[in-house]
């Protein structure tokens, strides 16, 4: 009786272990994160959303091209290699609003890409200076989370943080 309970409690707890091995959290998009946050902005300005699982011809399409400006100084970046999927959000005008979320294969790809967010930041506080935004740049966020490196301008950048950690982990 006592070994048939043993065996018995064994197969449930290897059962057990199987299954949660088998249940794999799947990442959100960059996209499906974009989303989230841009739907949390209080006055989204007039811009337009970049993805790079947009095929080329479509609304949202990323060309190399403007990777290459925004983050590369006129050449792609080399740590673009590593990178999984991309979202972006550019205010169209002089509004400084921006968001990028960036998934890449590792850890430090993510971060080597926010240094190139942070070079992409001290842009846009020479760039857009008004002092109607100073406070929005000087609360920009530049960070990583797991694998996806991300740049946060905004109204409330804090909050759209906070959304952009929901989106991730469900």
């Amino acid at each position: 009786m006592k070994k048939t309970a043993v065996i018995f409690l064994s197969v449930l707890i290897i059962l057990y272990a199987l299954s949660s091995c088998g249940v794999r959290k799947t990442r959100p998009s960059c996209r499906e994160i974009l989303s989230a946050v841009t739907s949390t902005e209080i006055g989204l300005p007039a811009g337009r959303f970049y993805s790079s699982k947009a095929p080329e011809g479509d609304k949202e399409y990323l060309s190399d091209s403007l990777i290459s400006s925004l983050f590369g100084g006129g050449a792609y970046p080399e740590v673009a290699k590593d990178w999984i999927d991309v979202a972006l959000y550019l205010s169209l005008g002089d509004h400084p609003c921006e968001f990028a979320v960036i998934l890449c294969q590792n850890r430090d790809a993510a971060h080597d890409t926010a240094k190139l967010f942070c070079k992409r930041l001290s842009a846009i506080k020479i760039t857009k200076n008004s002092p109607e935004y100073a406070t929005m740049i000087s609360d920009a966020k530049v960070t990583v989370s797991g694998n996806y490196a991300l740049l946060i301008i905004s109204s409330d950048a804090e909050n759209a943080f906070k959304s952009v950690k929901k989106a991730i982990n469900g």
